[in-house]
């Protein structure tokens, strides 16, 4: 059998064949995940390099990723045709599907996919691994790769770490400085890098269409880039619904007809906060069109839950509320759901044992609120003007040595309402992405 690789391709595999630590950063489409799993099962079938003590410690090539569905999804099913329907099958020992391991024949090693953050990576720590591919290393929790290393040196191993830069500062960008200044191979790539992509001009233009400059930088120029201390910066002047647009008058009627309202709730006893957003078209723009906080004067009296409920059902009546969308991290938030849902107007309200709760629990803060401003750059997201100030203010924090901006928020600023539209805004969103593809 014969794999084509292209030629920064085959570059890689090459010197990453033999020994060489590397490190490539790419953009999307490059095909980074194609040359990791080259490596590891080139090296598997190959083999001939430092054997561990036998029965001390087993053997075995590792693909490691964030999570182990998303290793299974890109990986296993490849690994799985290459050692089943072609002559690579007369190697195999034995498959396990369930745990994704290939034992193969002989002194060979096997291979076994993992994701590092289910479970830090214990499940491969006491390994002998002669290759190591980490792939979307910037998702990777911080700290893993020195419990693995061990594992890598046991048998003179090597590492080929491959992911796509989300911004200076980051750990990914500080592990790329002192893996370089260790003498590990540096690979920088765009998506443009490789020939095999048909229609990249076309690929190129819609990805600059959908996100900002900052982010089409990143995940297609392969570019290390500093964050803004605004977060919101794409939010432009006709993101901001004024006062005389008129889209809802105080008394609630529609002046500009929306499809459909939702609602979002961010808990609290002190800070509580409701979001209304409509929505019109498909894909879908977002509204915010009106809002509720406790003590907005600052003040820390304490908001009873009975008051909030009633508040929401209110607002749940007011605009015929399609579905709620409340904070789903908070503790004790799933008798809150409970009680919710036997209120008047909230009984459409996610339920904790629903996947769409599960979905909500994936979405992190940074995320979700990229994905917010993206929707501001996509003209798909407009605030009321009222609540323009709160979105402005709030910003990134500062790393305290070298004072550049972190992908961390600044806990300072104050966001319930943004919060609580975020988690309307961005699930809603986060399932046309699963269900669609749009970005």
């Amino acid at each position: 059998m014969k794999d084509e690789y292209h030629p920064k391709q085959a570059n890689i595999l090459s010197r990453s064949l033999v020994g060489q630590n590397s490190i490539l950063v790419c953009g999307r489409g490059f095909g980074k995940s194609i040359c990791g799993r080259g490596l590891v099962y080139l090296n598997a079938v190959n083999y001939q390099g430092v054997l561990p003590p036998q029965g001390k410690t087993k053997f075995y090539n590792v693909i490691a990723m964030p999570a182990l569905p998303q290793a299974k999804k890109i990986h296993w099913e490849p690994l799985y045709y290459l050692f089943t329907e072609t002559p690579l099958a007369n190697l195999v020992r034995s498959i396990n599907r369930s745990e994704c391991i290939i034992n193969l024949k002989g002194d060979r090693p096997g291979i076994i996919l993992t994701g590092l953050n289910d479970d830090n990576g214990d499940k491969v720590r006491g390994l002998s691994i002669p290759k190591l591919v980490i792939d979307e290393f910037q998702d990777v929790k911080p700290g893993i790769w020195s419990s693995l290393k061990p594992a890598v040196d046991r048998c003179s191993g090597s590492a080929l770490v491959c992911g796509t830069p989300k911004g200076k500062g980051t750990y990914f960008h500080k592990f790329c400085k002192e893996m370089i200044q260790l003498g590990w191979k540096y690979y920088n790539y765009g998506t443009a890098d490789n020939p095999y992509l048909p229609n990249i001009e076309k690929i190129l233009e819609e990805a600059q269409k959908g996100l900002t400059k900052r982010e089409y930088n990143c995940e297609y120029l392969a570019s290390w880039e500093d964050f803004p201390g605004q977060i919101y910066d794409c939010l432009e002047e006709d993101n901001i619904i004024l006062e005389e647009d008129n889209i809802i008058d105080d008394s609630g009627v529609m002046t500009k007809e929306l499809d459909s309202y939702v609602m979002g709730i961010d808990w609290g006893d002190i800070n509580p906060a409701i979001a209304i957003v409509g929505l019109k078209d498909f894909p879908y723009k977002y509204y915010l069109v009106d809002f509720w906080e406790g003590n907005p004067d600052g003040s820390n009296n304490s908001i009873v839950f009975d008051e909030l409920k009633r508040i929401a059902s209110e607002y749940a009546e007011k605009y015929n509320i399609h579905s709620v969308y409340p904070d789903v991290f908070q503790p004790g938030n799933i008798d809150f759901i409970s009680e919710f849902a036997m209120t008047p107007g909230l009984n459409n309200i996610v339920e904790p044992q629903s996947e769409d709760y599960q979905k909500m629990r994936s979405l992190q803060v940074m995320p979700s609120m990229a994905m917010l401003n993206r929707l501001f750059k996509q003209k798909r997201f407009f605030i009321s003007s009222k609540i323009e100030h709160q979105f402005r203010a709030i910003v990134r924090k500062r790393d305290r040595w070298s004072g550049a901006y972190t992908d961390e928020l600044d806990k300072s600023s104050r966001r319930h309402i943004n919060d609580a539209c975020r988690y309307a805004v961005a699930n809603i969103e986060n399932t046309l992405n699963l269900m669609y593809g749009y970005q």
